[in-house]
């Protein structure tokens, strides 16, 4: 577990939360996450624009130039990598991430946050 100073910026990850309970009685969990299972530099992702991140927990890693999804569990939880593509004739991979803002029940308006994994970005 992450009692170790594996992650550089371990310090700045934040409250990593789970629910242990049901929908109508939630049971907040603190997730110690588990050592190795993103590279050492990953960042929290808290705010992008006017977009907040606290319910989804990305992190982005700038020697991999890779941004991930953490999803926290008793286990110290899982990863996975956030889709993103470089648009044809272009340098930068765009990564597609979902904001606080989107509730996640089907409507006609989904909000969705694109951050561009540029040079200005990485400096």
């Amino acid at each position: 577990m992450a009692n170790t100073n594996y992650y550089e910026h371990l310090d700045d990850f934040g409250s990593l939360t789970y629910n242990n309970g049901t929908y109508d009685n939630p049971e907040r969990i603190e997730c110690v996450i588990k050592d190795g299972i993103m590279p050492r530099d990953v960042k929290r992702i808290f705010k992008h624009c006017n977009h907040e991140y606290n319910k989804r927990y990305y992190f982005l890693s700038e020697s991999e130039q890779e941004i991930y999804q953490f999803f926290p569990n008793k286990d110290g939880g899982f990863i996975s990598s956030v889709y993103g593509r470089i648009p044809k004739g272009g340098k930068s991979i765009i990564f597609y991430i979902i904001p606080d803002s989107d509730d996640g029940i089907h409507k006609e308006t989904h909000y969705r946050d694109n951050i561009i994994m540029s040079k200005n970005l990485l400096n």
